[in-house]
């Protein structure tokens, strides 16, 4: 790949500037600037042309430049042990977890039973995961009416919203407790649905002014770091 950088950083050593370059290559000093940003890149005659104007090596404007010159300069045999150690940090670097930290709200729990209590004043706790996704509350889940999609020991990751769709999982406040459900919005209230079918429906009345706090736009199982 074209090296935009080495390219600058050789006409800067040649005190030379762009407007210069681009008159030795034939084009313009605009066309230098892109080359050297990447904007663009030049074409094999152009190319050919920045490597006799400064005297370089074919291949000299190669972003791998260094590396690939070292490396031809070795022996069959050493050429081998490089190419087995590379592999070997190649494995490693893809078997490597990038662990992404999670806060926990530790005084809720989304209760997947009676419902616990949704709190203004809150303690955290670091869990990690393998994997990015975008939440504003991140809190526990206990019990088994969500089961088998959400297991109790998960944390479930909230987007703060409205209702939006019958049939979301959403987090709800209900008498002062939170529940994690698939909620359908009908005339005089919301209807609270577990997946577990060992678990019946319940309904929220809107006299009793149930809420919902979010989304749920995620779970996961922690992991071990």
């Amino acid at each position: 790949m074209f090296s935009g950088e080495r390219l600058r950083a050789i006409r800067l050593v040649n005190e030379m500037t762009q407007e210069n370059l681009g008159k030795l290559v034939g084009v313009g000093k605009v066309t230098i600037s892109k080359w050297e940003s990447e904007t663009t890149v030049p074409n094999a005659k152009h190319l050919r042309t920045l490597e006799e104007t400064f005297l370089v090596a074919k291949g000299y404007f190669e972003s791998d430049f260094e590396l690939l010159s070292v490396y031809h300069k070795l022996t069959s045999a050493h050429k081998g042990k490089v190419m087995r150690y590379s592999q070997r940090l190649l494995e490693e670097q893809e078997q490597s977890v990038q662990f992404v930290a999670y806060q926990v709200r530790t005084n809720i729990l989304l209760s997947a039973g009676p419902g616990e209590t949704f709190e203004d004043e809150f303690e955290t706790e670091t869990v990690y995961f393998d994997k990015e996704m975008d939440h504003d509350v991140a809190t526990w889940i206990k019990g088994n009416s969500m089961e088998p999609m959400f297991q109790s020991g998960e944390v479930a990751l909230i987007k703060e919203t409205s209702f939006d769709y019958d049939g979301g999982i959403y987090a709800i406040v209900w008498f002062g407790h939170t529940y994690i459900k698939r909620v359908y919005r009908e005339e005089e209230g919301f209807r609270l649905v577990s997946i577990n079918p060992d678990h019946p429906d319940k309904f929220a009345f809107y006299e009793d002014q149930p809420k919902i706090v979010g989304k749920v736009v995620g779970h996961f199982m922690p992991l071990a770091v």
